[in-house]
């Protein structure tokens, strides 16, 4: 993703490292969920999922609340970068919370499993945020 501001995202899928890696380790995802912005809606978008056999998930228009999961990602992220904000750089807190968070079991997650189970059928042991 690279974008100037809040408005103005735009996704250079050729030229992101970290979703082609992906791509080639774990194969195109089934779906993808996303709301209705605009870089989500492009007829670019929708030949790169066509081509891919990729299904898109839409919420509806200006009901944030419809795509509830991500609304929870975003409150949980908020939280944790105002715990850790001055405990280290950006970058180390960044990679603390993406450890953490994906190690840390779901409640709503098939058999109350972390993200990691769910990806990749396994889990990757504990870390703690010492």
């Amino acid at each position: 993703m690279v974008g100037n501001n809040r408005n103005d995202v735009d996704y250079q899928y050729g030229n992101d490292q970290g979703v082609n890696s992906s791509v080639r380790h774990f194969g195109n995802p089934e779906t993808i969920v996303s709301d209705n912005g605009r870089q989500f809606a492009s007829r670019e978008f929708a030949e790169l999922y066509n081509e891919n056999g990729v299904a898109q998930v839409r919420s509806p228009p200006f009901h944030p609340q419809s795509n509830g999961q991500a609304e929870r990602f975003v409150n949980t992220f908020k939280r944790a970068l105002q715990k850790l904000k001055d405990s280290d750089t950006m970058s180390e807190v960044l990679q603390k919370f993406s450890q953490v968070y994906r190690r840390t079991p779901c409640s709503a997650s098939p058999d109350v499993r972390s993200p990691t189970e769910n990806f990749i059928g396994r889990s990757t042991g504990p870390h703690s945020l010492c």
